[in-house]
């Protein structure tokens, strides 16, 4: 659940590095629920395990906020960036479908709506490219 991973995300973010039952206490989910978040997260990076150590709790932290938040914003850009074939794609049925002339005007502001949205996404990647670009930098000097 998004909302969960979210919460104890931001656990990591106020306390860097945190054990299982750590995150147990400061969240209030379950153990099985913080399992399951630790195995995913680690497998994704965001968060790091250190080696297991006999008769101590495994270790877990997070080695750049700056990484993980901007990982955070570029996955959720590239979601977004991916939804402009669809639009365009919208937009190419509704002239397609068009065939009315006393549907012309709800036709025009569909299409208008969506081109509009298509300019503003392709616009705003344009614009950022510069952060995705300092992203990777940052990825490759903290690997």
């Amino acid at each position: 659940h998004d909302s969960n991973k979210n919460r104890m995300l931001g656990i990591f973010f106020t306390h860097r590095s945190l054990t299982q039952q750590a995150l147990i206490d400061r969240s209030g989910f379950s153990r099985s629920t913080v399992s399951r978040f630790l195995n995913q997260i680690v497998e994704t990076e965001y968060i790091r395990a250190l080696d297991r150590e006999y008769r101590r709790p495994r270790i877990y932290y997070q080695e750049s906020i700056s990484l993980s938040i901007s990982t955070l914003i570029i996955n959720t850009d590239s979601f977004i960036y991916s939804s402009i074939p669809r639009f365009e794609e919208m937009i190419a049925t509704i002239q397609s479908e068009h065939t009315s002339k006393r549907d012309a005007e709800e036709t025009g502001l569909l299409i208008g709506m969506h081109q509009g949205l298509v300019k503003c996404i392709k616009e705003f990647k344009d614009h950022t490219i510069r952060f995705r670009e300092a992203f990777q930098e940052l990825s490759e000097f903290l690997h």
